[in-house]
């Protein structure tokens, strides 16, 4: 419960490109046997231009680890049975006013029948000692205090891709209606 207390956490001007540099590098350490034994390609497509923006650096963090850690369990999984050119990408946008952060694999994929169900409290595939963390819920949850999005189309066996849609311009609070926040002033590209 705790966990969802204060969902958006401290908010700071966070380095997009470095938010997702340092959670691929994690990951890296984390799984260097692995992405050795089983050749893993992982692969980051940063923005062109640095984009600052007002995050939960922890839980935004948190979140990437977590996709980043099931995109590393379903490449693993599939090149156990086959050997293949496992590889998992980050790639960051820019679309209108949002951040476009897309996660794609091309692991085990995810069933049809549970596709609805990947974002449901509790809710895992994995042998339990191996489901620890942020789920896709509690990850969903803070991307939706963040007033953004988060999608996934699968095809089982082939790919799983996770895209997430996070407004760029972030309020810095919770507002309320009789204080209505004054929009951030956009600078010139």
């Amino acid at each position: 419960e705790d966990l969802l207390k204060d969902r958006r956490g401290n908010i700071s001007l966070t380095n997009i490109n470095d938010l997702c540099r340092i959670a691929i590098d994690k990951v890296k350490r984390a799984y260097e046997k692995e992405i050795e034994l089983y050749k893993i390609d992982i692969i980051f497509e940063p923005l062109n231009l640095p984009l600052m923006m007002e995050v939960s650096l922890e839980q935004l963090s948190n979140v990437l680890l977590s996709l980043l850690k099931n995109a590393m369990y379903a490449v693993t999984q599939k090149a156990k049975n086959t050997p293949y050119d496992a590889e998992i990408s980050l790639k960051l946008a820019v679309d209108k006013d949002k951040l476009m952060i897309a996660l794609h694999d091309n692991g085990t994929g995810i069933d049809d029948s549970i596709r609805d169900k990947i974002f449901a409290p509790f809710f895992t595939t994995k042998p339990t000692s191996e489901a620890a963390g942020v789920g896709l819920y509690l990850s969903r949850e803070i991307i939706q205090n963040h007033r953004g999005s988060i999608g996934v189309s699968s095809v089982k066996g082939q790919y799983t891709e996770f895209v997430i849609a996070i407004p760029v311009y972030q309020p810095r609070t919770i507002t309320h209606p009789e204080h209505p926040e004054e929009e951030p002033i956009k600078e010139k590209e």
